[in-house]
This record gives C-alpha cells, sequence and structure tokens, in this order.
C-alpha cells in the first residue's frame, strides 16, 4: 500500500507525518488505524507513532479503550502500547499511542514459537493484565503481537474493567491461553502445509491436463471415425 500525508493535532499542535492504515494480509483492513512516521522526533511523540481514529457508529467503544488504558496505566510501555493521550484528526477524535512493532501472531511473518514458548510466554502477560481488574472479551491472534521476541496485547475496545474479587481469574486466564495456543498451532501447521512443496505439487497435479499447442493441431487435422467408416 502507498503512504499519504496525513495532518493530526495533538495537545495545541498540529503535526503532520507519512503513514498508511493497517492492513492484515490476506485481506484485513484496519481503516481506523494509522501507522505514521517522520524522519525526526517531534517535540511530544517519538518518531513513530499508531493513531486510533474514533468510528462515529461504535463511539462506546472508543470511550471504553480510554478508560481501560487509563486502568491499566502501569502497564503502558511493556506489555501494552504507551497512550500519549486524545488528540484529533479530520474533526475525528484518535488515541495517539506507541507503536510497538512486531507482527500479529496471525501474520504469516511472525516467527515461530516452539514446543512450549508459546503458553510460558503469553501466561505472564495475560496475568498481569487480568490481576488488575481487566478481561479481554476478545482475544485473539488479531490483537496479540510478538515483538522482539516478547508478547504484547493490543486492542481493548471490548475489555471490561471489573468490579470486586474474582474466583475465577486463574481458570479464565488458563482458558484464554490454551485457545489462543491451539489457534496459534492451528494456524502454523495450516501455513506449513501449504509451504511444502510435494503439497504445492498435489495441488498442481490436480489441475486438468492442458493439451500443447502441436497437439492440439494433430487432433483437429485427424479424420473423424465418422468419416473413415463411410469410406
Amino acid at each position: 500500500m502507498e503512504e499519504k500525508c496525513y495532518t493530526f493535532h495533538f495537545g495545541s499542535k498540529q503535526f503532520t507525518a507519512f503513514g498508511q492504515s493497517v492492513f492484515l494480509p490476506p485481506d484485513l483492513h484496519y481503516t481506523k488505524v494509522l501507522k505514521l512516521s517522520r524522519d525526526t522526533d517531534w517535540a511530544l511523540l517519538p518518531k513513530r507513532i499508531v493513531i486510533k481514529v474514533e468510528d462515529c457508529k461504535y463511539s462506546h467503544l472508543f470511550d471504553n479503550e480510554i478508560r481501560v488504558y487509563e486502568h491499566l496505566e502501569d502497564l503502558q510501555g511493556t506489555v501494552i502500547p504507551i497512550l500519549y493521550g486524545l488528540g484529533s484528526i479530520d474533526g475525528n477524535r484518535a488515541l495517539v499511542m506507541s507503536d510497538i512493532g512486531g507482527t500479529a501472531l496471525i501474520e504469516e511473518e511472525t516467527p515461530r514459537m516452539e514446543n512450549s514458548q508459546p503458553e510460558t510466554k503469553l501466561l505472564p502477560v495475560l496475568r498481569q493484565i487480568r490481576s488488575r481488574g481487566v478481561r479481554l472479551q476478545d482475544l485473539s491472534l488479531l490483537n496479540v503481537h510478538l515483538c522482539e521476541g516478547e508478547i504484547r496485547i493490543v486492542d481493548f475496545e471490548a475489555a471490561e474493567i471489573l468490579v470486586g474479587d474474582q474466583d475465577d481469574e486463574e481458570s479464565e486466564v488458563a482458558d484464554q491461553v490454551l485457545d489462543l495456543v491451539d489457534f496459534y498451532e492451528r494456524r502454523r501447521k495450516g501455513l506449513e502445509a501449504i509451504a511444502k512443496p510435494h503439497n504445492r505439487r498435489k495441488r498442481h497435479s490436480r489441475r486438468p491436463r492442458t493439451q500443447g499447442r502441436n497437439e492440439r493441431l494433430n487432433e483437429a487435422v485427424k479424420p473423424s471415425s465418422a468419416t473413415a467408416e463411410t469410406k
């Protein structure tokens, strides 16, 4: 995708940067999430940031995400992005956040985690979030990122801030981890199966054989069996 020039407001200042909306192959396009950068640091921001623009039809989700980020303030910059604050772009509210880099676990380019690595990396991160009274309602391979070997969580629109003690906290976290690991392993196996040469040959062999040009010409000039019988 081609980069575009964006202008946004943050604090009392106007900023200009280049970037594009987030796209995850094969067909997931997050038009409201922009990855932007410039050559030098801004006065208030680093060189690379992510801007998440409010969808006016779902303002309640945008407001909820702000509340969750504020609730998890002590985890910002470690297991979740830093929320620098609220800005605006084209008249719409926007979250201005750090760019954590890395890749979503659903992406083909994500480095493979071996053996028990997925579970051992996911469990402490989800425990930290849940121990602060936040339940991740829509956790999936889309919003779990691997960044320089470490797990990071993004997208808290549907997260729930819980009130009171939760007796089932540990079991819920364990179930989430098991589900994610299962999806991750199945995703990796599917990608590996597609990539294997013998599987590619099998797929090619199922295609109907196409006659060559000379073979088709020879067939065209042969007398038909009906013609031969009449002679």
